[in-house]
């Protein structure tokens, strides 16, 4: 018997380079297809798939020309790890016939996309098919190694690798480092370039392809190969019109205008279709669950904000006089249910210390796919129900957007999720080991996709299992373009009797923030004087987000400092209260990290405390609002 190790990359240039949430999708859509197109190979060679677990897997399903009654989802890694009978060199045969299946693959995305929308422009371009065949024959990073160490594909990588050399010419505004297609490089040719672009504009579309975008080969394949996707993949993947940030963070508003204001919806809808076109009615409602024939949740995302329907550049009309009207009737809406949340969320979730647990006695591989296979089919449903949508999911591994007044209690419950499905499938002793971190990136609609991408792998990585011993989740709060705020926690808090929910602990927190009832009332003077006096106990009042500063007094003179802050921003009649609402903000403000093994839920860190935590709440109390 011999195992040999596949990994296909560059994954974060190809998936995380994304300005769209289409792009994010249909490139980790594309990279799981890639991906099993070679554990296909695999098996039709014979080999036993042994990570990751690939039996019911629809990605591979679809592959194989199977029938399928739903559509498959990303769910294959890019790596795997497979297992022959034979010596070394049949697998590494084996594996050389991964490769080859793989690039005869890629290749047939490409000139699928190729001969629809490019060739026809070859002769507008400078050189434009060269550069197309340049950069899609040597994009992808293939290795692969035969033997038992996991660590020799890592170290085989490593001798590899070569830093990309930057193409000459005007630059895709994706892949910054790659030339863009229409070859030419000379200022004198700009108006060439910009009659290519147009040209290809006007023959995929303009939502497809954005006026200032310049795309390389890659990146314009991600981009269009769902529009061409059954002679791309050989099936239909339904996804042509992904949901945007903006249609993302409304879907609530959408979901409250569909319930209670139905005719009026419809009306909203006719007008758009009077003075734009039927081209605007672009969006896949059903992913939502909305009614897929409704015109006004087909409407494209911007549609439903004030500030960007006011805007051409963002909601082309054909009439342009009758856009004031087109805002008036939209702030009518907003007067019945609330206007659009001006944020979205990015969640990633990844299974803590796999390895680990496949080594405990009770736990086989067959067991583990079981558990996973379980958690899968309830992880799709919780992001449905919390109106949001899964870019990948595979095994262990969740990445989904959604909007930001849901994903808290989506996160809550894909953890919850975890546990249900191990304890459904597994031992006790491995259920109670089995633990899953996660992190969220809340940010505002106009926020860059790449750099979101980025951070929320690395809230997850760094924050949620590294700082904080994982079984954690890190919350990351963007305003602008930066982060604001950063809290992480363990799942289960201490609470005033045994345990709780952290999510449910913040949430009532920031139900108190905007609450009227005696007793629960916390103005936002009194937590700005709090935080500036504790910014000052700690002795470092300029901290970064996610900072834990050591408290230099004792939780006694703390809470006795925050009653009389406390005493000063109420009513009389609620001076009673300060306990409570005190005690409260202590609980909040205490770090808890995960467990460091699987018989003790969390711990808690008495000396510390994390300021975040309040502006997460403050935030949260307040989601609502359009961006302006």
């Amino acid at each position: 018997m011999a195992k040999f190790h596949f990994h296909l990359g560059p994954v974060q240039t190809f998936v995380a380079q994304s300005r769209r949430t289409r792009d994010l999708w249909a490139g980790s859509y594309l990279l799981s297809y890639l991906s099993g197109v070679a554990i296909a190979e695999a098996q039709k060679e014979g080999a036993q798939i042994d990570k990751p677990f690939v039996a019911g897997d629809l990605m591979l399903a679809a592959i194989k020309g199977q029938e399928l009654k739903s559509d498959p989802g990303a769910s294959l890694p890019n790596h795997f790890t497979a297992t022959i009978d034979g010596d070394d060199q049949e697998a590494a045969r084996v594996a050389r016939a991964c490769d080859a299946a793989l690039r005869s693959a890629w290749g047939q995305v490409c000139e699928a996309v190729w001969s629809s929308y490019l060739a026809p422009l070859e002769e507008e371009g400078c050189g434009t098919r060269q550069i197309f065949d340049r950069q899609v024959t040597s994009f992808w990073d293939i290795y692969w190694v035969v033997g038992q160490a996991g660590s020799a594909l890592a170290m085989r990588k490593l001798s590899r690798v070569r830093p990309r050399p930057s193409e000459p010419g005007e630059k895709c505004v994706l892949m910054g480092n790659m030339q863009e297609l229409s070859g030419f490089v000379n200022l004198r040719e700009r108006g060439k370039r910009d009659d290519f672009w147009r040209k290809l504009r006007k023959k995929v579309g303009r939502l497809d392809l954005h006026p200032q975008e310049r795309l390389c080969g890659p990146a314009l394949v991600k981009r269009l190969y769902p529009k061409v996707d059954e002679l791309a993949l050989g099936w239909s993947t339904n996804k042509l019109h992904w949901p945007s940030t903006a249609y993302l963070a409304a879907a609530p508003f959408i979901k409250e205008v569909l319930q209670q204001k139905p005719q009026e919806a419809m009306a909203f809808a006719e007008h758009v279709r009077e003075v734009g076109g039927d081209n605007l009615f672009c969006q896949s409602a059903s992913i939502f669950g909305f009614d897929s024939h409704n015109d006004f949740a087909r409407l494209d995302g911007n549609f439903f904000y004030e500030r960007l329907l006011g805007s051409p550049d963002n909601t082309p009309l054909n009439i342009e006089e009758e856009r004031k009207s087109l805002v008036a009737e939209l702030k009518s809406l907003a007067k019945s249910v609330g206007t659009p949340l001006s944020h979205f969320a990015l969640l990633a979730a990844d299974g803590d210390n796999m390895g680990k647990l496949l080594q405990e006695e009770s736990m086989s591989p067959q067991a583990l796919g079981k558990a996973l296979n379980a958690f899968g089919e309830k992880a799709r449903q919780v992001i449905q129900d919390h109106l949001g949508f899964v870019i990948y999911l595979g095994g262990d591994d969740l990445l989904a957007m959604l909007p930001a007044d849901s994903a808290l209690q989506a996160a809550d419950a894909i953890e919850q999720a975890w546990r249900l499905a191990f304890k459904e499938t597994c031992s006790s002793t491995v259920a109670q080991k089995a633990t899953i971190s996660a992190a969220l990136v809340i940010a505002p609609l106009r926020a860059p996709l790449r750099r979101l991408m980025q951070a929320v792998h690395d809230k997850l990585d760094l924050v949620a299992k590294s700082k904080n011993n994982r079984c954690s989740l890190a919350i990351s709060l963007w305003k602008g373009q930066g982060e604001d705020a950063l809290w992480v926690t363990s799942w289960e808090r201490e609470a005033e009797s045994g345990s709780c929910r952290a999510v449910d602990e913040l949430t009532s927190f920031a139900q108190a923030l905007s609450s009227k009832e005696a007793g629960e009332q916390i103005s936002s003077s009194f937590l700005h004087r709090m935080e500036q006096n504790l910014a000052m106990l700690t002795g470092s009042p300029g901290l970064a987000p996610g900072e834990r500063p050591e408290v230099t007094t004792s939780p006694e003179v703390m809470e006795s400092l925050l009653k009389a802050e406390y005493a000063q921003s109420v009513r009389e009649k609620d001076l009673p209260y300060a306990g409570v609402v005190v005690s409260k903000i202590c609980r909040l403000l205490k770090p808890h990290i995960g467990p460091s093994s699987g018989e003790k839920a969390f711990e808690a860190l008495d000396q510390k405390i994390e300021l975040d935590a309040l502006a997460v709440a403050r935030f949260l109390s307040k989601p609502t609002q359009e961006e302006n």
